[in-house]
């Protein structure tokens, strides 16, 4: 598997945030090609002394890299893409992607 990780960071307003992201972008974001699963973090994202260091974080998966970018190079995922700056700042968004293996 593989996985498209969008680390969403704080921001000045959480709510108006959050709102956008869920009314407008996740719809975007879910129509990706390939997708398999798309996940979203239930709280607020901690470091390990119980800082927060993120609104939330989103997990999509996909069967390789190769998919991801594939998915990203269509319509659809430049589409999502130019729906970022709606809502957040360039800071605001980390995007990741990776292979997994079983070990």
């Amino acid at each position: 598997m593989a996985y498209l990780i969008a680390v969403h960071g704080l921001g000045e307003d959480p709510d108006t945030y959050r709102k956008y992201y869920f009314d407008t972008h996740l719809p975007l974001a879910k129509a990706l090609p390939g997708l398999r699963r798309y996940e979203i973090s239930d709280e607020p994202v901690l470091d390990a002394d119980g800082s927060q260091i993120a609104e939330f974080v989103a997990v999509m998966e996909f069967d390789s890299v190769a998919a991801i970018r594939f998915a990203l190079a269509e319509p659809e995922g430049h589409t999502a893409i130019n729906d970022l700056p709606n809502f957040a700042a360039p800071h605001q968004i980390k995007l990741m992607m990776f292979d997994t293996k079983v070990v």
